[in-house]
């Protein structure tokens, strides 16, 4: 496995376009999807914030520069919670789906599992995490975020070439 220093590492293009695809590109504002309900986003999912205000926005520059300062919040966290070195590609995954779930994963069984070197383990938990709420507040499945975890999933396992 070609691992690199964790404190070092950055998502690479193959990880930001999967973020991309998954988020789709919005150049207005619009509320939040299914996984994020009553939440105001732009661009490729970022969560505007009370002290923002857009009425639409470029992909370039604009939209490049967002996906890159949400991307640090992902990356430090998981720079924050991972143990273990990783490849690229698990780097990636994980920036992905932190990306995608904020706070949420931080105590997670994939993270202890990562932390534990359960790599096979730990791509299974990735699939777990594709339900949200509907609105009688019960837990379905969902369809885009089925799709997400899977590529993630796959992301995590490639080998590096």
């Amino acid at each position: 496995m070609n691992t690199l220093n964790l404190q070092n590492m950055t998502t690479s293009q193959a990880g930001k376009d999967l973020i991309k695809q998954a988020e789709g590109w919005s150049p207005v504002p619009y509320h939040g999807k299914a996984d994020r309900p009553g939440v105001i986003t732009i661009g490729w999912g970022h969560v505007v914030r009370s002290h923002e205000s857009f009425t639409s926005i470029s992909q370039n520059p604009t939209g490049e520069f967002l996906l890159s300062q949400d991307l640090l919040f992902a990356e430090h966290d998981i720079k924050r919670l991972v143990k273990v070195e990783l490849n690229q590609n698990q780097f990636d995954a994980l920036v992905s789906f932190f990306f995608n779930l904020g706070d949420g994963p931080d105590h997670s069984t994939l993270i202890s599992l990562v932390n534990q070197g359960k790599f096979l383990e730990a791509a299974e938990e990735f699939v777990k995490w594709d339900h949200v709420r509907d609105v009688h507040g019960n837990l379905v499945e969902a369809e885009g975020l089925k799709n997400r975890r899977l590529l993630e999933k796959d992301l995590f396992l490639k080998a590096v070439n």
